[in-house]
């Protein structure tokens, strides 16, 4: 039997109580909300206390496929106020498990009657503060539960409210080291014709840094916004929640390359760090590599000495890394023709060097990207050239999350293969828990199957990540929408607009919320703000419809059918659905389902189409696509 649970069915630690009979959780006798997965994480750990209980030990003993770990730890972590970064009760050992490193003590049975126990301990006292009977010469019982508890209780939230604001000021005010921020290389070249390679070769380190277990890393999307704005170093620490910033500079003429890297305290701008490389373009990958343990010694990262050598030893031929990293850059920029330049690039790398795992994965998302986006060829042609792409990435190195991640992609957007998608995010989430791109599309997944409460913690782990991302807090507001939090939908939408005032996709979003809100006025202005010809008649059609002005709404729903029947079909019915016209809505639907329309894998939860949800054809609609009702 274990250590903990040998004698007693009531265990204590700190100011915590265990009763594992009744699966309760306690603080100062104060009961303490915990989700029933929680609880079962904490019993496994209480059973070998100072011993690691491995993920797949808590996946195979305590839940059915699709229950995520670290959702249940961190809600364990959220109800013992504890932290990740600096455990007094759970510690995450990296990429393997967890294990309870707090003091125990254990009480011994409970007794059901026992309420003399349980008030002494609600009252927080023990025999070592005990008041003396001169003072406290035991009034009536009713007299103590009418005064002196509830002065007790006060005066304890009074002191941890104190305490808990006191660990968010000290949180917001000074963030730990071990975060890090690499902003974009400035290009010192002569003709000042290798930005691409300059901002390659950051984004390699950023992704280099971003597998250090335990080092939290500001994604390329929100570092790469300060280049060239001369911001102050404290100033962007504090925009992107870092501790430390690696910024640097590269001057390359012909076959060599010289790099200067220096990591600075955000809070006071303090050199930490500096070095100058002087190397053929063939080594680039070794000064890579140092760059980035050099980086990881300095910020002194536990268990650093077990984690230093596994950084990725990586390689190929500098003409094909050369190609790889522009197509980078131009994929970044995301217009029709940077996507094309982008692709030719990326094929190029792949003929050049047919191993190089990761010009194929990035391969993989430029032909998704093309493929959504209309461009290049027929959308059933672009996805499976993308699976291919994914597939040899991960023939390569079966260890590489983004290519993990495009997979998923294509499963839940085209394939409507839920439970091969599901395989994939969770294998992307499990080798970089810290990827803006695999938190993002774990969490379209978890909204597509209806978990929208996964769905949003995951993305507001994009956001910590990536805080300056407009994808990331569009995407948070459509889960929160779809999830019934309007509040957080429309917080995360205004945020999305004050970090790029002119995104389309926000105002329209924003326009849903109002409509929700039966507040159509605000939501036809905001539909009116997207300058998305299509999306614009979507929500006229839409608000017009909610403020009873019928001509000018079937007015927009005609010029809405006559431009984009294919395109936007499942638009169409949404739009049909809220006007209560369920027979249009599931034709719609049904050409939706012939094209393989994007807009399906949204389908569960959608508050445009709850006028059907009562309707049998719904459930049965769901079945064709392979979503549960």
């Amino acid at each position: 039997m274990s250590r903990a649970l040998e004698a007693s069915s009531l265990i204590r630690f700190g100011p915590y109580e265990v009763n594992l009979e009744s699966g309760d959780l306690r603080k100062f006798g104060y009961r303490v909300k915990l989700q029933p997965k929680s609880f079962l994480v904490l019993q496994a750990l209480l059973e070998s206390p100072g011993d690691m209980v491995t993920r797949e030990e808590l996946k195979a003993r305590l839940w059915p496929e699709h229950t995520f770990v670290n959702v249940a730890v961190r809600r364990l972590r959220e109800a013992l106020n504890d932290e990740a970064q600096n455990p007094a009760w759970v510690e995450t050992m990296p990429r393997r498990g967890y294990r309870f490193i707090g003091a125990l003590e254990e009480v011994g049975a409970v007794a059901s009657g026992d309420a003399a126990s349980t008030e002494a301990m609600a009252a927080g006292l023990d025999s070592a503060h005990t008041i003396p009977p001169a003072v406290f010469q035991a009034p009536p019982l009713g007299y103590f539960w009418r005064v002196v508890m509830p002065a007790l209780a006060l005066m304890l939230t009074i002191a941890i409210g104190v305490v808990a604001w006191k660990r968010i000021v000290a949180r917001k005010a000074a963030p730990v080291a071990s975060s890090i921020a690499v902003l974009p290389f400035a290009d010192m070249s002569p003709e000042k014709n290798q930005q691409y390679f300059s901002d390659g070769l950051a984004e390699e380190l950023l992704n280099q840094l971003a597998k250090t277990p335990g080092l939290r890393v500001a994604a390329r999307t929100s570092s790469f916004q300060f280049r060239d704005k001369g911001a102050e170093v404290a100033a962007i620490g504090k925009k992107l929640d870092v501790g430390t910033i690696l910024e640097g500079s590269v001057r390359k003429e012909g076959n060599r390359v010289r790099i200067s890297a220096e990591l600075v305290k955000a809070d006071d701008g303090f050199q930490l760090w500096s070095q100058t490389y002087d190397r053929n373009l063939n080594d680039v990958f070794a000064v890579q590599d140092e760059i980035a343990r050099a980086i990881t010694g300095e910020l002194k990262l536990r268990l650093l000495s077990t984690n230093t050598a596994s950084l990725p030893q990586r390689g190929t031929n500098p003409e094909a890394y050369n190609a790889y990293l522009q197509g980078r850059y131009y994929y970044e920029r995301r217009t029709q023709d940077d996507l094309g330049k982008a692709l030719q690039y990326f094929q190029q790398a792949v003929q050049i060097d047919p191993d190089y795992a990761q010009a194929w994965s990035a391969l993989a998302w430029v032909l998704i990207a093309r493929g959504e986006a209309g461009y290049g060829p027929s959308f059933e042609e672009g996805y499976r050239m993308a699976q291919r792409a994914a597939d040899e990435a991960l023939r390569l190195d079966p260890g590489l999350a983004e290519a993990h991640a495009a997979v998923g992609r294509i499963k839940r957007t085209y394939d409507w293969d839920w439970a091969g998608a599901d395989t994939a995010f969770r294998k992307a989430l499990a080798l970089e828990p810290q990827n803006s791109v695999v938190l993002l599309g774990a969490s379209s997944l978890a909204a597509s199957l209806g978990r929208f409460e996964e769905a949003v913690a995951l993305n507001r782990r994009a956001v910590e990540v990536d805080p300056l991302s407009v994808v990331a807090h569009v995407s948070l507001g459509v889960h929160a929408y779809y999830g019934g939090q309007q509040d957080l939908a429309a917080d995360a939408y205004q945020k999305a607009l004050a970090i790029s005032p002119d995104e389309p996709e926000a105002h329209y979003l924003l326009g849903l919320v109002y409509l929700t809100r039966s507040h159509a006025e605000q939501a036809l202005a905001e539909f009116q703000k997207d300058q998305r010809t299509g999306e614009r008649m979507v929500g006229e059609a839409l608000a017009y419809a909610a403020l009873g002005r019928k001509a000018e709404a079937d007015a927009a729903l005609q010029r809405l059918i006559a431009g984009y029947q294919t395109q936007a079909a499942y638009q169409i019915a949404e739009v049909c659905a809220f006007r209560g016209e369920a027979d249009r809505a599931f034709q719609w639907l049904e050409l939706a389902r012939a094209h393989r329309d994007a807009g399906l894998p949204a389908i569960k939860g959608d508050p445009l189409l709850k006028n059907l949800y009562r309707d049998p054809r719904f459930a049965e609609f769901l079945q064709k696509i392979g979503l549960p009702g």
